[in-house]
């Protein structure tokens, strides 16, 4: 199978110059892609970026159980001689539910799978004088996994031991309902579904980057802070298109209006 993408350059040069890591986002990219499934698990692809005249092979391997997920995706870069390798591990983490007993259907019903998933990533890439050019950890947490499991913690084994002077206190047992409800008839006390945080670190940079991301049935929203670059975006993706707005805060000049960055995949709308 093949695709197509297209990526337009940031639309404001200084914000270029001002971050040279902006390189590659700020360029524009027109690349074309073939693909083909070597198993049920395996994969491998060739791309060839017709606007910056750069060749690219991507081998992809992908693994899961009822509930887990391994993905490992090997890239070479020819033209700046680099080798790239992501690996991540999806898994729904530890349970704050338990097997309940039905007594009527004399049965042992185990909680039901909320579909709910955390990643752990790694990324690295390695040149040939710098086996250790770039490598960067992360986590994408899923906020109504650990919501229930921080409340129902709370709930067994802290609300006990709370002294009665908190009660007293006005508006303290209502806030307290709040953020630690009543568990429903699926043992579920909150009812977050598509909300997570990603938090990533790059060993070269220092500071870490955060994201709230909101993903909805056919599209997902995204709103990001870079620490190390002092940049804040915007991302919006549906079906493949991409739209990023980007405003970092330059050393010296403050807060620079907005760029806009636009992604296309045109072969995914038909």
């Amino acid at each position: 199978m093949g695709g197509l993408s297209f990526k337009s350059g940031l639309d404001d040069p200084l914000l270029m110059n001002a971050t040279p890591t902006y390189t590659s986002e700020a360029v524009p990219s027109l690349k074309a892609t073939m693909a083909m499934r070597l198993a049920a698990d395996r994969y491998l692809a060739v791309s060839y970026d017709l606007k910056q005249r750069k060749p690219e092979i991507a081998a992809a391997w992908s693994g899961e159980t009822y509930t887990e997920k391994a993905t490992l995706l090997v890239s070479v870069d020819p033209q700046a001689q680099t080798l790239s390798a992501y690996a991540a591990v999806s898994t729904p983490g530890p349970d704050w539910r338990v097997d309940v007993y039905d007594d009527d259907a004399d049965v042992v019903e185990e909680p039901k799978d909320d579909g709910g998933r955390h990643t752990l990533y790694v990324q690295h890439s390695a040149r040939p004088r710098d086996l250790l050019y770039r490598t960067r950890l992360g986590a994408r947490l899923d906020l109504g996994r650990v919501a229930n499991l921080v409340s129902d913690y709370v709930g067994y084994n802290v609300e006990d031991s709370i002294p009665m002077l908190f009660w007293n206190i006005p508006g303290m047992q209502q806030l307290f309902r709040v953020l630690v409800p009543d568990e429903d008839e699926n043992q579920v006390r909150h009812h977050i579904k598509g909300w997570e945080v990603d938090v990533a670190h790059e060993f070269t940079r220092g500071k870490p980057a955060v994201s709230l991301i909101k993903t909805m049935q056919r599209a997902s929203v995204s709103a990001s802070y870079n620490f190390a670059e002092s940049e804040a975006s915007l991302d919006y993706s549906r079906r493949g298109i991409r739209v990023s707005a980007k405003m970092a805060n330059v050393r010296g000049v403050g807060w620079k209006k907005p760029s806009l960055n636009f992604y296309l995949e045109p072969l995914s709308l038909l």
